[in-house]
């Protein structure tokens, strides 16, 4: 009898053990496959994000594509009869607001400035009209209205006011010339412009450097060279 009751209770052990073990292996392959889920569904949003993320490259790509196509239409290569016309009426602003400034400017330096501009932009316009004539392209025999006009307020105006507008016109007008020779001397279709533009450009780009170091700009970019280097 006591035998059997220790049969029972080793019996009851076993059994109590078993359930035990089905628990906790039913419970790990519960967690087990939880963890499969959440590492798929995390796995899901990862290739969601990669998704969204290779569209928003792709709309942004698409957009620098369109700019790209857009600047290049408005920075087309100029015709030579285009080229010619511009840069002769550039010449001729220069020439005629050089010689108002040498009368009218309160400042020396000023004064010298503008006589270099007469002089050298007489050179380059005679230069560009032997190729006009050569070829046959017409020139610009006046100044374009813009400068009509700002001619026409510089003869109403006098000392420091005088020079500081002309000096902020003469900025504006060789970046301009900058780029429009630049463009030409790159894209230009006729050799003899291309050189003509190639050749006279370090010169439009000295003028502007000029003209910045009298209204103070190129001190302005030295200084905030200076401030980088010393950083």
């Amino acid at each position: 009898m006591k035998q059997r009751g220790i049969l029972f209770a080793f019996l009851a052990g076993v059994l109590c053990l078993t359930l035990s073990l089905g628990n906790t292996s039913y419970g790990d392959d519960k967690g087990n496959a939880s963890g499969d889920n959440k590492g798929a569904a995390d796995k899901g949003r990862d290739a969601d994000k990669g998704r969204d993320a290779d569209k928003g490259r792709d709309a942004d790509k698409g957009r620098d594509a369109d700019k790209g196509r857009d600047t290049d239409k408005d920075r087309e290569a100029l015709t030579d009869e285009q080229f010619i016309k511009l840069a002769s009426a550039m010449d001729l602003a220069e020439i005629n607001l050089g010689n108002l400034a040498v009368r009218r400017a309160a400042g020396t330096e000023v004064k010298q400035f503008a006589q270099q501009m007469v002089t050298d932009h007489t050179r380059t316009s005679q230069a560009l009209l032997a190729i006009a004539n050569q070829k046959s392209i017409p020139a610009a025999r006046t100044m374009d209205r813009k400068h009509q006009d700002l001619a026409d307020e510089l003869g109403k105006t006098q000392g420091a006011d005088f020079d500081r507008m002309y000096m902020k016109s003469m900025v504006e007008d060789h970046q301009q010339a900058v780029d429009l020779f630049r463009r030409q001397a790159r894209d230009g279709k006729d050799k003899d412009l291309k050189a003509f533009a190639d050749k006279t450009l370090p010169h439009l780009q000295h003028h502007l450097k000029m003209a910045q170091d009298l209204t103070g700009g190129g001190r302005d970019r030295k200084d905030n060279r200076d401030r980088r280097d010393d950083r």
